[in-house]
């Protein structure tokens, strides 16, 4: 895989790394796994996947870098997959990884869906990897290497990759009791951030779920935080908690002390 060079700039950079809770200092730092585990876990920690900004403005999120960086940094708000995994991929290229953007087909124990999701393929140690800070379901703080039946654990979450052919490969998930489910269908092909303009589109538009269904979920050290459809869960240290949430202004509250944003105004 080639090394690319980041459209973000330093002073860019630093301000990602303080919106991820990550000191400066990690620019100067050479790349390797240790390192990525880091950035992914204090990414999923801080930005939030969510669709409530979608669902409020009805407008196509922007996927400039230059927008994705107002919305995400400045604006420390979240997003889906094809904005978070995009900005995502700035700042591993800044940091020096090498990396790539990846379609993928959620099934999450379903059946598998069109291709409509992004990720992230970085190279280490000449493995290529999947990472992702923007899949609205569980994923791994690991970049979880594309080696058959090679397992990822995070110390919370299992994976195992398996090869399936033709570029394809199937994430499954291992549950505590040590069933599995496959969770995602990866594709190694090599793609550009442009071929997904289209399905940002795509899944922006009315009657799609994203543009429907207020969704946002956060991952804590203790566990995830989930709202949806009026809805808050919250799983810390295995027990699950369910809150009715009766207005805007309440959600809004608490989607500001939990995840730390509050929607835009539609």
């Amino acid at each position: 895989m080639d090394q690319k060079t980041s459209a973000l700039t330093e002073a860019q950079v630093s301000a990602y790394l303080e919106r991820i809770g990550l000191a400066a200092g990690v620019q100067g730092e050479q790349p390797s796994k240790d390192g990525l585990v880091r950035i992914i876990e204090a990414h999923q920690n801080r930005v939030p996947f969510e669709t409530i900004d979608l669902v409020q403005t009805g407008t196509r999120p922007d996927l400039s870098v230059d927008g994705l960086y107002k919305k995400v940094v400045e604006d420390r708000h979240g997003g889906y997959c094809f904005e978070l995994n995009r900005l995502f991929r700035e700042l591993l290229l800044a940091l020096g990884y090498k990396t790539r953007p990846a379609f993928a087909r959620p099934v999450l124990g379903g059946d598998p869906r069109a291709m409509n999701h992004r990720g992230e393929l970085v190279e280490l140690d000449g493995v290529l990897n999947y990472v992702d800070v923007g899949f609205g379901g569980p994923s791994s703080t690991m970049p979880v290497a594309l080696a058959d039946s090679q397992e990822t654990f995070d110390g919370r979450t299992r994976f195992v990759a398996y090869d399936e052919g033709e570029s394809w490969w199937r994430l499954d998930r291992v549950r505590d009791d040590g069933s599995t489910q496959t969770e995602l269908m990866v594709c190694t092909t090599p793609v550009e951030d442009k071929d997904f303009d289209l399905l940002n589109t795509a899944m922006s538009l009315p009657g799609m779920l994203f543009r429907e269904t207020q969704i946002a979920n956060i991952r804590t050290p203790e566990g995830h935080i989930t709202y949806r459809a009026g809805v808050l869960k919250i799983m810390e240290n295995g027990v699950l908690s369910e809150t009715r949430i009766g207005s805007d202004e309440e959600r809004d509250a608490l989607l500001r002390e939990r995840m730390g944003f509050t929607p835009y105004a539609g």
